[in-house]
């Protein structure tokens, strides 16, 4: 039988060692209890991740944090990968605060993917609203609300880099050419035979985009109006 002791009642030396045995998940987990629990996390347990991304699916939210580290073994200089999932549910904290508290503590300044595969909760526009330099944005087919999905490409198209889109959720031709004014890296927009475009939009409307390089299928290609264009 054991008996509880509270963590933060150990001398610090005691700390240093706990922590050290701790996973990185654990590690941000406890993070995540207070103010005080982070910064006492950081200095007692430096983390630095390699890459995080925002998953958002029915509801529910999670980061995944990738961290890369050398196998401490003789003659071995290989890089190993350890992916930990952080959920976000009963941490006293919004979504915004959740993801720069993670933040925060695994040393990574900014999300490398935005994933939506899903409705969000009602806070989610706003964490969204707090993001910088994200490298990808992807939206997945038939799981995101087409309205969200409009909110979510005004809101993070001035700060992604690239953006992968199943269908195009503006609701008409003028909303779709004042996104593509955005200056993007890379757009690409395929065809899901699932969703059923709004609008048809001719490649005088991607040139908006002024693209360095555009690819299409064959069978866009033959049409006047083009529904899969990537650039």
């Amino acid at each position: 039988m054991t008996t509880p002791f509270p963590l933060l009642r150990l001398p610090r030396l005691a700390l240093i060692s706990v922590f050290m045995h701790m996973e990185p998940n654990e590690v941000i987990m406890f993070a995540l209890l207070s103010k005080r629990a982070n910064k006492l996390s950081k200095c007692l347990r430096k983390l630095s991740a390699s890459s995080i991304d925002l998953v958002v699916e029915n509801d529910s939210h999670h980061l995944t944090v990738l961290f890369m580290y050398r196998e401490k073994l003789p003659f071995n200089t290989n890089n190993v990968s350890t992916v930990e999932k952080i959920s976000h549910k009963n941490v006293g904290l919004s979504v915004s605060e959740w993801i720069e508290r993670v933040q925060d503590v695994i040393n990574c300044k900014s999300l490398k993917r935005v994933d939506l595969r899903g409705p969000p909760r009602l806070d989610m526009c706003d964490a969204l609203s707090s993001l910088k330099n994200i490298s990808e944005l992807y939206i997945h087919p038939g799981c995101c609300p087409e309205s969200f999905a409009e909110k979510a490409l005004k809101i993070l198209s001035p700060v992604t880099n690239e953006i992968t889109m199943w269908s195009i959720p503006f609701e008409n031709r003028e909303e779709f050419r004042t996104f593509l004014k955005f200056n993007l890296d890379y757009l690409s927009i395929y065809n899901c035979a699932s969703e059923i475009p709004k609008f048809e939009f001719s490649m005088d409307d991607v040139l908006i985009a002024k693209p360095t390089e555009i690819r299409s299928n064959r069978r866009a290609i033959n049409r006047r109006r083009y529904q899969p264009i990537s650039s």
